[in-house]
């Protein structure tokens, strides 16, 4: 059975009009007429009527319609999907990541990814927020693995907010300090029962990054207006650990990144901090197959095993 054919009878239905649906379809009103006169044939069915109004779905024909709209649309999936195949046998694909995500999502997804795609070569950048940005906007990477604030500040548009962003995960940001350091402070010691208020930032040092670096921090503290005396700047995770290990000051981190061994304690903070780790990407138009491809594997086989840990947590 001529899948044209069946498109025209589609067609005829909606335009109740041979004529019509001929000139839509690039087709002479002869040949249409032809056409569904040999689909009946092949259905041994009377599809159409004609009358003076136009032409007219048969009692068989509406019952047949949905059944081949269903069918036209698995069909125009199927040749998507030959397409995606044939530009998936080989190719390039290019990953930003904050290096504490690429270690954490990367590995598994890259593994199933060669799995179905072995001939697809795979480069990653490892940078910061500004770097990342960057490359998404002037597409030197396909897509990125990076983050956006829960809360951007009122008024203010996150950067990210031109691009397309996926979320997977929600991810909590901590206060951490050396072991002693409210101790040698002399002030009152915080634990999980008692959170920080971050009300009182102000009154002790505090190492962070700038927002090029540390946007997800900075902006949440905007966002809830927290005043905070910057005592250190450093852009490195590393740097900044060792630093708050030392008891030099304060410092606000995603247990994402490893501690290393570094003797440090984290306290969830009052309001509590958070943002959303994502896929970020210029638009859906743009991306290659191979792009689009590691999206889908990438979000799919994060969110399962995000379920996974969450049912055993609360197992």
């Amino acid at each position: 059975m001529d899948i044209n054919k069946l498109k025209l009878f589609v067609d005829i239905a909606k335009t109740g009009n041979i004529t019509s649906s001929a000139e839509r379809l690039g087709y002479t009103q002869s040949a249409v007429s032809h056409a569904i006169a040999k689909l009946e044939a092949e259905t041994s069915l009377s599809l159409l009527k004609r009358n003076n109004q136009g032409v007219h779905l048969t009692r068989d024909g509406a019952l047949l319609l949905p059944k081949v709209e269903s069918l036209l649309f698995q069909y125009e999936n199927l040749l998507q999907e030959i397409e995606s195949m044939k530009c998936l046998e080989k190719g390039r694909l290019s990953i930003g990541s904050y290096a504490s995500m690429a270690r954490t999502f990367l590995p598994s997804v890259i593994k199933e990814f060669h799995k179905l795609y072995p001939l697809i070569e795979i480069s990653i950048q490892e940078c910061a927020y500004k770097e990342l940005y960057e490359a998404v906007q002037n597409q030197t990477v396909d897509l990125a693995f990076m983050s956006r604030p829960d809360s951007p500040p009122s008024g203010i548009l996150s950067p990210l907010s031109t691009f397309q962003f996926i979320p997977i995960r929600k991810d909590p940001l901590y206060l951490f300090s050396s072991i002693d350091f409210f101790c040698q402070m002399d002030s009152m010691d915080y634990s999980v029962d008692h959170p920080f208020p971050l009300s009182s930032l102000a009154d002790y040092p505090f190492i962070s990054g700038n927002k090029d670096f540390d946007y997800d921090i900075i902006a949440a503290l905007e966002t809830y207006r927290i005043p905070y005396k910057k005592t250190i700047q450093c852009n490195d995770e590393h740097t900044m650990i060792q630093m708050v290990e030392m008891g030099l000051g304060l410092g606000i981190i995603s247990k994402m990144f490893p501690q290393n061994g570094a003797k440090i304690r984290y306290y969830k903070t009052e309001p509590a901090l958070s943002r959303s780790l994502g896929i970020a990407f210029l638009n859906e138009e743009q991306l290659t197959c191979a792009a689009s491809a590691f999206i889908k594997l990438a979000s799919m086989i994060i969110q399962d095993k995000e379920k996974i840990f969450a049912e055993a947590s609360t197992g």
